[in-house]
């Protein structure tokens, strides 16, 4: 007796195995090539004291205080012998400017303009080497005074280590902002909390299920990429997150495939997904010539994939979806800007792991289908609202007829009944006649 075949794991589920092999592949490497850890270089204590000495207590960075006045933080960071060379002082963010000194030394001066916003901005400093000393070195950080009451004075995350590991940070630190970092992580999960009970009240539709699951991949994104302190701690880490916003949009193309009705398409977006997987962990390896075209091919797979979004979302139109238009402009808006990005990088193939403006463009079309979702859901909130109307206008029209017709046998049965007893009295009136 010849057994069945074992059933074979569809194009989306082998997909999901590459990716789940290419994590624990990421993991190992981790494990046999660790970088420098970059909380290694944070200081994280600090003295608060007013300009005029008073007031001193103890903080930990970062630290923000309500109120306009002058206040300094000092900081001791201890240096091993040896490593006075090539070391960086970098400050995450600071509200309107610092003055800075090391060691007594004045390493940066306030800036020259009158006023400056309340918004945070990052500082890198190089520290000459005849101002620092092995052992035991102080920091002092002057904050400028505020212009009200309801301003702060805020020092962000104070790291110092050597410059070529701080520069990326901080270019990073310039791109994205500590704070633009944690709004839009707040905004993702509120995003995720929103779509999450869709998800799991409405199993019929499957739609909200790859919504939340684009939305959960972003959040993978944006925990590496885009959490102060997370910029690029590791390559590993960097690997990740662009796997994860890969997977992002994976989820994006099989959501647009549910609502356009094309499961042909399906087999291709989960190849395109899973390659583009496999080949940004080409970057896990030092070797440039294999990690810069796997760099391209990646973004390539990245910029193929938005054009079938923009395809399928102008299929949508077709179907009589009022933002289908505006989903398909988006997603080609974003291919062009992904191009032109992608050709400043192209031009070094530098192999950095900067984030760029093709990822953010891709969670903006997750926001933009958000917009979309939600769209649907008001319209179909409308169309029950409609029908609930009709269903009210036509029960009452109902109750009216039976009402109507209960009166009509009421009347009926009265008229029988009053006939029935004129005939019985007749009849007793002739029987009574005849007797």
């Amino acid at each position: 007796m010849s057994s069945a075949p074992a059933p074979r794991l569809s194009a989306g589920a082998n997909t999901v195995v590459a990716c789940l092999v290419t994590l624990a592949l990421a993991v190992l490497l981790l494990t046999l090539r660790s970088g420098p850890a970059l909380a290694s270089f944070q200081i994280r204590q600090a003295q608060e004291t007013r300009c005029d000495g008073s007031g001193t207590r103890e903080v930990v960075l970062p630290h923000f205080t309500w109120g306009s006045g002058c206040r300094r933080l000092l900081v001791h960071h201890r240096l091993p012998a040896g490593e006075r060379f090539g070391q960086a002082l970098l400050i995450s963010g600071v509200t309107r400017d610092a003055r800075v000194w090391v060691n007594g030394h004045v390493l940066r001066d306030f800036d020259a303009r009158p006023t400056f916003d309340s918004t945070s901005h990052a500082i890198l400093l190089p520290i000459p080497a005849e101002a620092l000393q092995s052992g035991d070195n102080e920091l002092i950080f002057q904050l400028r005074d505020g212009g009200g009451a309801l301003d702060r004075s805020y020092l962000g995350h104070v790291l110092v280590g050597p410059v070529e590991q701080l520069t990326p940070v901080f270019q990073w630190l310039q791109t994205l902002g500590g704070d633009g970092a944690k709004l839009t992580v707040v905004v993702a999960l509120a995003i995720l909390v929103t779509v999450l009970p869709m998800a799991l009240y409405r199993p019929a539709e499957t739609g909200y299920r790859w919504y939340a699951l684009a939305v959960l991949f972003s959040l993978v994104f944006l925990y590496f990429l885009g959490w102060p302190l997370r910029p690029l701690p590791t390559a590993v880490g960097s690997v990740l997150a662009h796997v994860a916003l890969a997977l992002a949009l994976w989820a994006m193309l099989r959501l647009s495939i549910v609502l356009v009705h094309a499961p042909t398409l399906r087999p291709w977006v989960d190849r395109l997904s899973g390659l583009a997987v496999l080949l940004q962990t080409l970057l896990l390896f030092p070797q440039r010539w294999l990690a810069n075209p796997g760099d391209v091919g990646y973004r390539l797979l990245l910029l193929l994939q938005l054009v079938m979004l923009a395809v399928l979302w102008w299929r949508r139109r077709a179907q009589g979806h009022a933002l289908a238009p505006w989903l398909a402009g988006a997603a080609l808006l974003i291919l062009l800007v992904g191009v032109a990005d992608s050709a400043r990088i192209w031009q070094n193939l530098s192999g950095t792991l900067a984030p760029n403006l093709l990822p953010w463009g891709v969670l903006y079309l997750l926001v933009v289908l958000l917009i979309g979702q939600l769209a649907n859901i008001l319209r179909a909130l409308d169309t029950a609202e409609n029908a609930k109307r009709q269903l009210a206008v036509a029960l009452d029209e109902r109750t009216l007829e039976l009402q109507q017709e209960f009166q009509r046998r009421q009347q009926a049965e009265q008229a029988q009944t009053l006939a029935e007893e004129r005939q019985r009295i007749m009849r007793d009136m002739h029987d009574g006649v005849g007797g």
